[in-house]
């Protein structure tokens, strides 16, 4: 059956089996990822476009929020930076898991229609770290799929699997 959120399996590996196979080229969530990256792609150079890469945040989130600030017109002293860039790190996120908590829109009816458990949505913070959830096969598949549908731009299809600047 369809319906969204999709229904838990109670299985990790059938869980990411269904997502990925959805987000697949073909799957009903292919825009979701592949058309997104493909749209916003030619416009990332333009003056009123911040594209951002979840890697290159973790990587140096300092930097990140410095150049999205400036981007935004918005000028932050030393303490509002940290303040920012420590309210977007994990431990903070971590200790507040209510704000993660994410209900069905319109769903006050049914009470606490939450569609995942309270603090999975704050995971390690990390980059690559849900590669663990995929088989090697499943793996192989995706980077097949990103090659299908993203390489004929070479620096696109880095952009998308690592972030980093780009041209």
């Amino acid at each position: 059956g369809g319906g969204s959120p999709p229904a838990d399996t109670g299985s990790m590996e059938e869980n990411a089996a269904k997502r990925l196979a959805e987000i697949m080229p073909g799957g009903m969530l292919e825009n979701f990822y592949f058309g997104y990256v493909k749209e916003w792609w030619p416009s990332r150079n333009e003056p009123n476009v911040f594209l951002s890469h979840y890697a290159d945040a973790v990587k140096d989130l300092k930097g990140h929020v410095t150049k999205l600030s400036k981007f935004i017109g918005v000028d932050l002293n030393k303490k509002e930076l940290d303040t920012v860039v420590e309210r977007c790190g994990m431990p903070h996120m971590k200790s507040q898991k209510h704000m993660f908590q994410y209900r069905l829109p319109l769903s006050n009816k049914w009470g606490n229609a939450y569609i995942m458990e309270l603090g999975a949505m704050t995971r390690k913070g990390g980059v690559g770290i849900g590669k663990v959830d995929f088989t090697d096969e499943q793996k192989a598949a995706w980077a097949k799929a990103e090659e299908e549908m993203l390489g004929d731009d070479p620096a696109l299809l880095k952009y998308a699997r690592e972030g980093g600047a780009f041209e």
